[in-house]
């Protein structure tokens, strides 16, 4: 009887995984498709709007944090800066500033032709009130 089953002694057992390999490539197939019409759809969003119309310089655009807190100016080329939309002078403007918390993170929106001087002013005042995180807005490049 031994020399019938002499090769077959040892039990064989072997998983194909041709079968497996095959379904997760479709699923990252699937993925990279509904990631790319996700992206499509949030780069067709427009801009918040602000209420106040500004030519923004052109630059780099980066990401914000949206669980900071952040206190968003918009300088007009002529006018007062206002918050929110409603108009501040450079008095109230101080006021604001001192009520905002040292991890307020400023940023200013201002027109390309509003004067540097009025600018450089602003960052100052913010960062006299102890806000030193300030960031300028800008337009993102066209390529």
């Amino acid at each position: 009887m031994t020399g019938d089953n002499e090769g077959y002694d040892a039990i064989v057992a072997e998983i194909n995984v041709t079968p497996l390999i095959d379904v997760f490539l479709v699923m990252v197939v699937i993925f990279m498709v509904s990631a790319l019409a996700v992206q499509s759809q949030c780069e067709k969003r427009p801009p918040p709007p602000t209420g106040v119309v500004l030519r923004l310089p052109p630059g780099d655009q980066h990401d914000l944090d949206p669980a900071r807190p952040a206190l968003a100016l918009d300088v007009a080329l002529d006018g007062p800066v206002r918050i929110a939309g409603k108009a501040f002078s450079d008095a109230e403007l101080a006021a604001v500033f001192a009520r905002t918390t040292k991890q307020t993170r400023v940023i200013l929106r201002a027109d390309r032709g509003v004067p540097h001087g009025r600018v450089v002013d602003i960052i100052e005042r913010a960062r006299r009130a102890g806000l030193s995180e300030i960031g300028i807005a800008t337009a993102g490049r066209s390529n």
